[in-house]
């Protein structure tokens, strides 16, 4: 569906979901990617998302490190 401007600084917070969200998943929380953002950096990783805006889709990444001593 893609990510609008607005929307981006929120995509990772608890319960940051943006109406168009229920359009796709009926049953979204908003608390799947802030779940994902704990779990990642809680192993020392990083997580985000690009997408040129609304109608453009969107590429979520997950990076964990090879070795976190």
């Amino acid at each position: 569906m893609g990510i609008s401007d607005e929307l981006k600084p929120k995509l990772f917070t608890k319960g940051g979901r943006d109406e168009n969200s229920l359009k796709v998943n009926i049953n979204s929380t908003g608390f799947g990617l802030s779940f994902v953002k704990d779990v990642v950096e809680a192993h020392k990783g990083r997580v985000w998302a690009e997408s040129a805006g609304p109608n453009q889709g969107s590429t979520f990444y997950m990076e964990l490190p090879v070795n976190s001593n």
